[in-house]
């Protein structure tokens, strides 16, 4: 859910959307996810563990699961976990989750200025982490056809905390049918994704998107080819963990918004 908030802020931040014409999605899916993780915090109900399959087709609440399962990954596995298992430590991590996830609510349509003849707004965003937990910090940019996006994160584990950076370019033109994306990340972050270790690791990325729009298609749909490289690690967009080098096809639906 997060990283579709990241989206909508970059749309509200450099693509001439506003808060009015994302209201419903934006808010909503904003203030689900604060609830979400704020809810972890207290007992709001309990499920016993079941020998029926059919009934074991969702497992309680994760964030209690994801929260003992990060603390004690040795311990024995069960579905449904309880309130009552959870550790003071642990249920206090329940409420620094529940406070953080506030973040979210730095928008680019609360924050923004004007230097230099440059729009500039600030975004945040907290997100859960294979190891712990995120922030990220992004500065949006935009002057006559510049989009920049320049992002700090801050990673934490339950000892230490690692930064990284960002920085993205949107919709460089290259030609009348040709647009493209430009994308690189650094990070630091826990050895093996654990949240127990005291060992970093550095890594990184790099995207390249091109957006070609044919000419008969007058600016209504682009054909997207997409180039992504990464070092091990998490990044919230990115399904794999591992390192690669991955190729994406799509095809992208443009829908003006009428005033």
């Amino acid at each position: 859910m997060v990283p579709i908030i990241r989206k909508i802020k970059v749309d509200i931040a450099l693509n001439n959307h506003n808060v009015i014409d994302l209201g419903p999605e934006y808010s909503t899916r904003i203030w689900a996810s604060i609830f979400y993780l704020s809810s972890s915090t207290f007992k709001l109900y309990s499920i016993p563990e079941s020998q029926d399959q059919l009934n074991n087709d969702i497992v309680g609440h994760d964030i209690w699961g994801y929260i003992k399962h990060i603390n004690r990954p040795d311990a024995p596995f069960h579905r449904y976990i309880q309130f009552e298992e959870l550790t003071a430590n642990e249920r206090a991590q329940l409420n620094r989750i529940a406070i953080s996830s506030l973040f979210n609510l730095l928008g680019p349509g609360k924050v923004k200025f004007s230097v230099g003849g440059s729009k500039i707004s600030l975004g945040g965003s907290y997100l859960l982490t294979p190891f712990g937990d995120m922030f990220e910090q992004s500065i949006f940019i935009k002057k006559n056809n510049l989009k920049l996006q320049t992002d700090l994160r801050m990673y934490q584990n339950k000892y230490y905390q690692s930064f990284g950076f960002g920085v993205s370019l949107f919709d460089k033109k290259i030609s009348n049918n040709l647009n493209i994306n430009l994308a690189a990340n650094y990070w630091s972050q826990p050895s093996e994704f654990s949240f127990l270790t005291k060992q970093f690791k550095s890594g990184g990325s790099i995207d390249v998107l091109g957006k070609w729009m044919p000419k008969f298609t007058e600016g209504k749909f682009s054909i997207d080819g997409a180039l992504h490289a990464k070092t091990k690690g998490f990044e919230p967009e990115e399904p794999f963990l591992s390192d690669g080098i991955y190729f994406r096809l799509g095809l992208t639906f443009y829908q003006k918004i009428k005033k």
